[in-house]
């Protein structure tokens, strides 16, 4: 996905991103960005911050797993 360079785009992209599909769009890019070792506790901060804001804040009422990465 264009744009997506650094974790401040990201952040930016997400908290613009008001449907589920396009929230889905930005993190499906990042899988690969944060897949490298030395992005572990990057990911899981990212992984917390998703579950525990962004998500319940855009999606209401949806299921989320109980994942850590």
């Amino acid at each position: 996905m264009k744009g997506l360079h650094n974790v401040a785009a990201v952040l930016f992209r997400l908290e613009n991103s008001r449907a589920p599909d396009a929230i889905e769009r930005v993190v499906a890019c990042l899988v690969d960005w944060f897949a490298a070792a030395e992005q572990t506790a990057l990911r899981r901060a990212f992984v917390v911050w998703l579950k525990r804001v962004l998500l319940p804040a855009r999606v209401s009422g949806a299921e989320i797993p109980n994942v850590i990465e």
